[in-house]
């Protein structure tokens, strides 16, 4: 998906002045892993086919929105349209370090 992003320009330019990149979940979990947190959960949120709308028509975009949500939320954790989604929440449980009182 970056390789195509990059190469069509799409998301760039009109729609987004940065340049922007995509990851999975499982690349999402294994990096929190590996900073040190446990039990980590990669959630899939706003899976929105049409995130790019509210620029071109945002009053027609907000009705859809409103329409949408109940339908988003219900699918955008789903295992393989998580991928998907245009974002992530990562939760995890890192111990704090111990401080020893004197």
């Amino acid at each position: 998906m970056n390789i195509l992003s990059l190469k069509l320009g799409a998301f760039k330019g009109f729609f987004c002045k940065m340049q922007q990149t995509f990851t999975t979940s499982r690349p999402m979990k294994t990096l929190f892993e590996a900073v040190g947190f446990s039990q980590v959960k990669v959630v899939g949120c706003s899976l929105v086919p049409f995130p790019y709308l509210d620029r071109i028509a945002p009053r027609i975009y907000s009705a859809i929105l409103r329409k949408y949500e109940h339908i988003d939320n219900l699918i955008s954790d789903l295992p393989v349209l998580r991928e998907l989604a245009n974002h992530f929440v990562v939760l995890g449980v890192k111990k704090s370090p111990r401080t020893e009182v004197l």
